[in-house]
């Protein structure tokens, strides 16, 4: 499935042919760009890492918020994630002159190959990529997916107690978790005895002069991703085939998830 990608211009007003030969250079070398010299990645191999190999790390997790540029959102659970080039710059060996720096139309940017998040959306504008991180599940299906695509079937009993004694609960569809397996498959399993495990989400984007889009520079990035274990949480939640109570009171799964959340617990991106 193609990068969602979005701007002032698709990218097929750009690359009508498609993206042509990779250029890919190591962005975080200081050294000429390759094929162009035109243009240097700013943009550290992990993007969790805002600035440069050496900044630190930031965590990101399956299910988080991204935000745009500018865009303003009060829910804890939110990162920002981007892409940055520039134009190349070189020092010249006459004394006292600037050094030589390429100017050209501006920078613009793509996702030309890899696995890159259904649901999130690269700013081919700005390099700012908003949405979300997809689960982990759903970005690695053959790696992570469900056995079970249409969910884990009813079990009977639970149909016949809800039946006989009134039973509210189950508000999920598919069923992804019961207390069997919860943890034990998917990417519930990267977080164990509450250390996470992170998986890598690598594809290849192009930062390009859009007045001349044949001077580029490609790379590889990773949004290093850790498994959501609040998400999961709130599945099991929703899933478990047992009658919750809120101050003495049955309620359904959903309800008791809401209000407990409401009160301070089951803190979201962890």
């Amino acid at each position: 499935m193609p990068a969602s990608m979005t701007g002032q211009y698709s990218i097929e007003y750009y690359y009508p042919g498609g993206f042509g030969d990779l250029n890919v250079i190591d962005q975080d070398e200081t050294t000429w760009s390759g094929l162009t010299h035109n243009i240097e990645w700013m943009s550290p191999a992990i993007l969790n890492r805002g600035y440069n190999e050496t900044s630190p790390p930031r965590p990101i997790y399956e299910e988080q918020r991204v935000l745009n540029q500018g865009q303003v959102d009060a829910s804890a659970c939110k990162t920002n994630i981007w892409l940055r080039a520039e134009y190349a710059c070189y020092s010249t060996t006459t004394p006292n002159t600037p050094p030589n720096c390429y100017q050209g139309g501006p920078i613009k940017y793509a996702i030309i190959d890899g696995v890159f998040p259904p649901s999130l959306t690269l700013n081919i504008d700005t390099g700012y990529m908003f949405g979300k991180i997809d689960d982990l599940d759903v970005i690695f299906p053959l790696e992570f997916g469900l056995t079970m695509p249409d969910g884990i079937p009813e079990d009977p009993k639970d149909i016949e107690a809800a039946q006989v004694f009134g039973l509210s609960y189950g508000e999920q569809t598919p069923r992804r978790f019961t207390e069997d397996n919860y943890a034990v498959r998917g990417s519930a399993g990267l977080y164990s005895a509450g250390f996470p495990t992170a998986k890598g989400i690598v594809f290849t984007a192009r930062a390009f002069d859009s007045s001349m889009t044949s001077e580029y520079v490609d790379g590889i990035f990773t949004i290093s991703t850790f498994n959501n274990w609040s998400s999961d949480r709130d599945a099991f939640i929703l899933n478990i085939r047992n009658q919750m109570y809120i101050d003495g009171k049955p309620v359904s799964n959903k309800e008791y998830l809401r209000v407990m959340k409401s009160r301070g617990y089951f803190p979201d991106c962890s």
